[in-house]
């Protein structure tokens, strides 16, 4: 479904918030500001395979003014082990 680990990650987190798994309520205020901003500066595309893609991190840095390091944090949090073909990477 993905091209690459960091796309998985990014839309597992937004299935989990859809899907009411994912509570950052308990978060400061200005973290949960911050992760937001950091959230909505992503875009995605569908490669020649149909598959999503999120924007590369470059990307969303130059959109940011910094790098989304809080966001890639969360999404490694969250993220599911077994879930895919690129959970071995990460664990």
């Amino acid at each position: 479904d993905f091209p690459n680990m960091r796309s998985e990650l990014w839309f597992g987190t937004v299935g989990r918030a859809a899907e009411g798994r994912l509570d950052v309520t308990r978060l400061p205020g200005d973290v949960q500001v911050e992760l937001k901003r950091q959230a909505m500066a992503a875009s995605y595309k569908f490669d020649n395979q149909g598959r999503r893609v999120v924007s590369d991190k470059d990307d969303m840095k130059k959109k940011l003014k910094r790098s989304p390091d809080s966001m890639d944090a969360m999404n490694l949090a969250y993220c599911e082990a077994g879930s895919g073909d690129w959970s071995a990477e990460i664990l």
